[in-house]
């Protein structure tokens, strides 16, 4: 199917039932129908009149953040988020363009919200036609050193090698580039305790292209050099001299990486459901947890974020309207967290938010027992 078949195909299962308004957040800044959920579903069904050439259509388009909010309450299942990435991705239009920011005015946008400038930066990285990241800035402000281990002497768990004992595939670990930006010296520890890649080899080549073809690209509105790096990435899976292998990955920006047509054999998984996490020794007992942090063990025993701050671990998408309401919303989270100290699985919070420790600081190179 093409991209805008696509987006009729998610739209088509809207009944404009309305249950979905309550949970938006740009419908419930504006109460206006065109930033609503179901007001948006109306102008993607318009799509085939060119309605993107619709100064104020092109406007409430933009203005959505794709935090799938909305998603859960939908009765039949429309993915309004994913709907308006693949139109903005169907059109080839970069979401800046939507609504024509100035470069000030976009500078002044992310300046509200870090996590929006490091995923730009990040993109920023990936040069076209550049095959490696530029280098990390140096320093690493907001997480230290890998959380202290159980003392097991577990050896790690080289990616390409077969563990004894379980049968299991070859694993992969994968840091990602916001993480790699954010704190590059915990990425340097992971690689030293989980057995990540030599680099220059194959495997550190495949961990590259995959970080490429996670959606920071699309995010930023450059969907060939998206399309691009996602075929490169289907190329190297396809002659991995490792054969299949499990994908961890070590940040929440790499989740997408589960939409890829994956070869036979391979699977993605976040690293927490394959090694352990280390108890913590010197969290504050007014620790809570973002979204996407798991609710077994040690981590679902802290209090969590209530649910109107989920919004603001939305995509970074660089078009005035959406990055107005996401710099807003995550000032509120900044508000609530004030005095509290944030866990994370999400690369983005780290330089939003102080006292914020990425739960890949817990990560210990032992497989997790299975019942």
């Amino acid at each position: 199917m093409s991209g805008l078949e696509d987006v009729r195909a998610e739209t088509d299962r809207c009944t404009s039932c309305g249950l979905c308004l309550a949970s938006c957040p740009t419908f419930a800044e504006t109460r206006a129908e065109g930033d609503s959920p179901r007001g948006r579903v109306h102008l993607l069904r318009l799509a085939d009149l060119n309605l993107d050439r619709d100064p104020v259509a092109r406007d409430h388009l933009a203005g959505c953040i794709e935090c799938g909010a909305c998603h859960d309450p939908c009765p039949t299942g429309v993915r309004v988020a994913t709907a308006v990435s693949l139109h903005r991705h169907a059109l080839r239009t970069p979401p800046s363009a939507h609504s024509g920011p100035d470069a000030a005015a976009l500078r002044e946008l992310l300046a509200r919200d870090p996590g929006a400038a490091l995923a730009v930066e990040a993109a920023r990285d990936l040069r076209p036609g550049d095959p490696r990241p530029g280098d990390p800035r140096p320093g690493d402000p907001r997480t230290g050193d890998l959380r202290p281990g159980d003392g097991s002497g577990h050896r790690p768990v080289p990616a390409g090698t077969r563990q004894r004992g379980d049968g299991s595939d070859p694993v992969l670990p994968v840091p990602g580039l916001l993480l790699r930006r954010a704190a590059p010296s915990l990425v340097a520890e992971l690689d030293r305790r989980l057995g990540g890649p030599a680099p220059g080899s194959t495997g550190a080549d495949l961990v590259h292209a995959l970080e490429r073809s996670a959606g920071l690209l699309r995010d930023v509105g450059r969907y060939d050099e998206h399309e691009r790096a996602v075929d490169d990435v289907l190329r190297r899976l396809g002659r991995y001299p490792g054969g299949p292998a499990t994908v961890l990955t070590l940040d929440l920006s790499l989740g997408r990486l589960r939409d890829l047509p994956w070869p036979p054999g391979w699977r993605v998984l976040p690293a927490y459901d394959w090694f352990d996490l280390a108890p913590p020794r010197d969290v504050p007992g007014d620790a809570v947890r973002e979204h996407g942090v798991p609710g077994v063990g040690w981590p679902g025993r802290l209090a969590g974020l209530p649910a109107e701050h989920a919004a603001a671990g939305a995509p970074v998408l660089p078009a005035r309207p959406a990055l107005a309401t996401l710099g807003r919303l995550v000032a509120a989270q900044r508000d609530w967290l004030a005095g509290r100290t944030l866990v994370t699985w999400d690369a983005r919070s780290l330089p939003r938010y102080r006292n914020t420790i990425h739960l890949a600081s817990f990560l210990v190179p032992e497989r997790r027992s299975r019942a």
